[in-house]
């Protein structure tokens, strides 16, 4: 359940999600999260930490809410507890690009991501 977020979650490594809506949804999301999917994850494999937020931004990028898989050339695969595939971060630069996500954003949040 997505609790009316809209945006999406990006399987591999590293994994993302980037997502709109209230915070308390975004809050329950990323709980949820921890809880039921990083349960089937190795646990020294366990680190997620929220790199940027905005508050009061009223520009939706996304519609729906999607699992996405940006490695071996699929943009969109429901099968993600298969395994842990690298991410092809150039795929989704390119994806954040078409919604109006300027690079030095994806650029801060893939940097933290490369450190973790």
């Amino acid at each position: 359940d997505t609790c009316g977020l809209t945006g999406f979650l990006m399987v591999g490594k590293p994994g993302l999600a980037c997502l709109e809506g209230g915070g308390d949804a975004i809050t329950g999301f990323i709980r949820d999260v921890r809880r039921d999917i990083f349960a089937q994850v190795d646990q020294a494999s366990r680190k997620m930490s929220v790199s940027i937020t905005e508050h009061g931004c009223t520009r939706v990028r996304f519609e729906g809410f999607a699992i996405m898989n940006f490695s071996s050339g699929s943009h969109n695969s429901k099968n993600f507890f298969g395994g842990c595939a690298r991410a092809d971060l150039q795929q989704l630069k390119a994806f954040l690009a078409d919604r109006g996500i300027k690079e030095d954003v994806f650029e801060k949040v893939t940097m933290q991501s490369k450190a973790a």
